[in-house]
């Protein structure tokens, strides 16, 4: 669906989430593409940073960009170019259908594919260091988890400021239905009770993560980093910020019977419930680390 019959993907995402019989993955099609700016980090490795603003040979700098921050005073950055036609994707390695999960495109302008800026600055570190690590560039990478072929969780960037992570299930042969499970901007009491500034009003969600790993049966584990709500005229900082791991449980619809035409092997038989992916339904449970107890 969305996708002209005759179209073949121009790109596809290292990262796969494999269940046993159906692959998730990112992929894209079609020859139009848009360009993307990436600013030099701000936070983070100071070595780095100074890399990206002086010594990145694809750097560029404008006090225009958008990128000026106290650490970026000329507003460094890099442009990557970025498919516009792109989705995620399940392939059933039984019947052989590739299924369309989610879609990216000129008229909702949303992405599936994140930067980071990492590597290893020459001279940096250790004197006894090897300098044999690549050195930093901007890496790309798109985020899906799939569980029993019918249920993916994907990360998606729906605006130039909020970033969600989703759950999709299937719903009838070919389509399925998205359902946010959290978004960037949201209260982070929402995943933790204990993520409050010292005036014990709620820190907001600043940055989520998932891996090819995190959906497994009926759980989803997230990681996510809240802060302080920042004024326009206040300094942002670090002091107060909040991070952590998180489970919930995602229950998926009854699994269909029957074999394929393949000969696969049918999915065990499943309860049938409703998502919980919905707003104000998603319940998150603190992990509890005790060094005392072995992994």
């Amino acid at each position: 669906p969305g996708i002209v019959q005759l179209e073949t993907f121009t790109m596809l995402g290292e990262g796969l989430s494999y269940d046993g019989s159906s692959v998730a993955f990112w992929g894209a099609w079609g020859s139009e593409t848009k360009d993307v700016t990436l600013c030099c980090p701000s936070t983070g490795n100071k070595d780095r940073r100074d890399y990206c603003l002086n010594n990145d040979t694809d750097t560029l700098c404008d006090g225009n960009s958008g990128c000026v921050t106290d650490n970026n005073p000329d507003g460094c950055y890099q442009s990557k170019t970025v498919p516009v036609n792109q989705g995620v994707f399940v392939h059933d390695t039984c019947s052989g259908e590739t299924r369309l999960v989610a879609e990216a495109n000129a008229s909702n302008n949303h992405t599936f594919v994140f930067w980071n800026y990492s590597g290893k600055p020459p001279g940096s570190g250790n004197a006894d260091e090897s300098d044999a690590a690549e050195s930093p560039r901007y890496r790309s990478a798109a985020f899906v988890a799939l569980s029993e072929g019918n249920a993916v969780v994907y990360k998606m960037q729906i605006n130039n400021t909020t970033v969600g992570i989703f759950y999709a299930t299937q719903k009838g042969k070919n389509n399925f239905v998205s359902t946010p499970v959290i978004e960037t901007g949201q209260n982070c009491t929402d995943l933790d009770p204990l993520a409050v500034d010292a005036t014990v009003q709620p820190l907001l969600v600043e940055s989520l993560a998932i891996e090819r790993d995190s959906f497994r049966g009926k759980y989803l584990a997230i990681a996510a980093a809240c802060g302080a709500i920042v004024n326009e005229d206040d300094e942002d900082s670090d002091e107060g910020d909040w991070g952590g791991i998180y489970l919930t449980e995602l229950r998926k619809s009854k699994s269909k019977t029957g074999k394929s035409e393949r000969g696969c092997k049918a999915p065990k038989k499943g309860k049938a419930t409703r998502s919980l992916a919905k707003e104000g339904q998603q319940k998150f449970v603190r992990g509890v680390y005790d060094e005392n107890t072995p992994v």
